[in-house]
């Protein structure tokens, strides 16, 4: 298919258009708070788990030291 130059849009701005959108979208801040807040939520995401499995282990041992205990234990009968 060949595409000529009378069926493409003309551009009237041409160079200077874009040099304008470019300038436009570099004082523009949007984006780069959009960006500030993924990264400060993927870190919390990753200390988060972090956090996780480094208290993992340790409440694994934990509950089943208990589980243990609780399982030798006697309980006395009452009657009433």
């Amino acid at each position: 298919m060949v595409i000529s130059n009378e069926t493409l849009p003309a551009n009237p701005k041409g160079a200077q258009g874009m040099l304008n959108k470019l300038q436009r979208f570099r004082a523009e801040e949007d984006g780069a708070v959009t960006v500030d807040w993924v990264v400060l939520t993927a870190g919390l995401l990753i200390l988060g788990i972090l956090v996780v499995g480094s208290i993992q282990s340790g409440a694994t041992e934990t509950s089943g030291a208990l589980g243990t205990q609780l399982g030798a234990a006697q309980v006395p009968s009452v009657t009433f």
